[in-house]
């Protein structure tokens, strides 16, 4: 076993190779069966389309030919009537800008003025809405008093009482929270009007603005309309159904995968094993995946299915 040239040799995993191969063979036989189950089904669709649809695309194609000259005439008048408006309606859009023009220069004092106080809003006035609460809280605790002061005298009890006296505290009490609430209450509502209102005055006074400085604008709907029915007029296509066609690729795919199944042959579980020039587990390694292969090829069901 000396020596010191070596060789390198590609071996395949017999199993794999051999099943890989069953494997194939299997699915192209399966491929070809599928394809001939569906050849006459598409081939009669083929037919069909030929026999029968062909005339109606012809007599399709030829309608929307002898439409064509009514509809390139309809598309014309059209055009030309939107053309037309656009000239009748120049004079009146040029007199309704230049009155818009006239308006913005005329009003632009008064406008000036109303953003001014737009811009400034209103102050509030704390002292005066808190007084006026804390005068009505006052009223009202004062007929208070004097209810309490005259129920005490029917009973009997002078003002100089301790019932009176206590009675007097617990209502000055009362008179005080209720006066502290009011004056808050009154100053919260204060603020939140005064920020409403200084905020809708800004408001309308960018509404303003906006509606005032609005020039005419031109309506071109008709002009639209008039393209829109120029391109539908030579829309029409004869050709536009092929459902009949639809299926063609789709039974075709059977023989695709069958020829990738058979590419896939030579591409299976390979090895490379490099051994010494006399070695002869090489050669024991092929003759006996050889006679392995042999015996599964042997086989009648994988002979059937090649």
């Amino acid at each position: 076993m000396g020596g010191d040239s070596k060789t390198t040799s590609t071996s395949m995993d017999p199993t794999y190779a051999v099943a890989s191969t069953y494997t194939t063979l299997l699915g192209s036989a399966m491929s070809q069966e599928l394809w001939n189950m569906s050849k006459p089904y598409y081939q009669q669709q083929l037919d069909f389309s030929a026999d029968s649809m062909t005339p109606y695309y012809a007599d399709l194609y030829s309608n929307a030919q002898s439409l064509l000259p009514q509809q390139t005439a309809l598309s014309g008048a059209q055009l030309n009537e939107s053309l037309a408006d656009i000239e009748r309606n120049k004079p009146v859009k040029d007199a309704l800008t230049n009155e818009q023009l006239k308006e913005l220069s005329d009003s632009s004092p008064v406008r000036e003025a109303f953003y001014q106080q737009a811009l400034k809003g209103v102050d509030p006035d704390y002292q005066q809405v808190m007084g006026q609460a804390t005068g009505d809280v006052e009223q009202q605790y004062a007929n208070s008093e004097g209810a309490i002061a005259r129920q005490l005298a029917k009973t009997g009890l002078s003002a100089d009482s301790g019932a009176y006296t206590t009675a007097l505290a617990g209502l000055n009490y009362n008179k005080a929270k209720d006066k502290a609430f009011a004056r808050t209450n009154a100053y919260t509502t204060e603020k939140n009007n005064v920020d409403t209102e200084n905020w809708n005055r800004l408001a309308q006074g960018v509404s303003a603005a906006g509606r005032a400085t609005g020039l005419a604008g031109f309506d071109s709907s008709q002009t639209n309309s008039s393209s829109k029915n120029l391109a539908s007029s030579s829309s029409t296509n004869p050709y536009s159904s092929s459902d009949a066609y639809q299926g063609t690729g789709t039974a075709l795919q059977g023989i695709g995968t069958a020829a990738s199944n058979f590419t896939a042959l030579g591409n299976g579980n390979s090895t490379k094993e490099t051994s010494g020039g006399d070695s002869g587990w090489g050669s024991a390694l092929g003759t006996g995946t050889g006679l392995i292969g042999s015996a599964i090829l042997n086989n009648p069901t994988v002979a059937a299915a090649i």
